[in-house]
């Protein structure tokens, strides 16, 4: 697979409702085919991850009916109320990606390994401070 990273970048959430519907309504393998293709579009293609067009040539790819993904983008569905019980779940999270570590420590953003590493080694070691962790410079 040719990765290409020319493409433009924009708001996942179309796509996370969408990955949502299919597990709730056609289970995991539906899922994971248009995960799949949503990947293909996005990493190989350069296709823009919101386009309404895209996302649903996605869903028809993964064998999945459009007419019902359709739907879903157009209404506050099932899609929609999974994703909001996740974010609210984590209000804390405002970016990706997001590390919650042991339940407690949180890292916001790409961060650098030897960061993890120390985390892990104050976790290890039962030190690491009350609150949540961050990375100099990370939101």
């Amino acid at each position: 697979m040719q990765y290409s990273m020319g493409g433009l970048t924009g708001n996942t959430r179309n796509s996370h409702r969408l990955l949502a519907w299919a597990a709730a309504k056609h289970g995991l393998d539906r899922q994971n085919a248009l995960a799949e293709e949503l990947f293909k579009g996005y990493f190989t293609q350069e296709r823009y991850i919101n386009d309404r067009d895209f996302l649903l040539e996605a869903v028809e790819a993964a064998g999945l009916p459009r007419d019902e993904a359709a739907a879903i983008l157009n209404t506050d569905g099932i899609g929609e109320q999974l994703v909001k019980e996740e974010i609210h779940k984590y209000p804390q999270v405002t970016g990706v990606p997001f590390f919650v570590v042991n339940g407690r420590y949180t890292l916001s953003g790409a961060q650098d390994p030897a960061i993890f590493a120390e985390l892990f080694r104050n976790v290890l070691n039962h030190e690491a401070p009350a609150g949540d962790v961050a990375a100099p410079g990370a939101s």
